[in-house]
């Protein structure tokens, strides 16, 4: 048995429409209620409903889902849920720390930190080398 909220009745021609929680619409006839209470379905009334089952050839002549059994209830078991106020939401993880796995650091084990490199090594390093200006080819002629 499925669950679905009734949401369009044509009691004059003995139909409706119940909406389930995901899917197709559903169609049923008035002869599918319960108790013979077809009369007394109001709107966003809650029900519980088996489907019929149909061959191919009936698929491919009906619209749509046919209800066989539906059965009028109180509510919808289990309700819905609210979302959570955003106060109350986790922002991250409790467990996260804020800084890279160790196993996606980059660790060179054989160069030394950069505060015991000699201060020499460092000028060194951080002076720019020019380039040397371009000659021009000994097989180009020059006029």
């Amino acid at each position: 048995m499925n669950y679905g909220v009734i949401y369009h009745v044509v009691f004059e021609k003995g139909f409706g429409f119940i909406k389930p929680d995901r899917g197709q619409d559903i169609f049923f006839p008035a002869v599918a209620v319960q108790d013979g209470r077809f009369d007394h379905i109001g709107p966003e009334q809650p029900v519980k409903y088996e489907l019929e089952m149909m061959s191919d050839e009936e698929k491919k002549k009906a619209k749509g889902p046919r209800a066989k059994i539906v059965i009028l209830i109180d509510k919808i078991p289990g309700g819905i849920l609210e979302d959570t106020p955003a106060e109350l939401r986790a922002k991250h993880h409790p467990n996260k720390r804020g800084r890279k796995a160790t196993w996606k650091r980059k660790i060179e084990l054989n160069k030394p930190p950069e505060s015991e490199k000699p201060a020499a090594e460092a000028e060194l390093e951080s002076q720019t080398i020019a380039e040397p200006e371009a000659t021009p080819d000994s097989d180009t002629p020059t006029s």
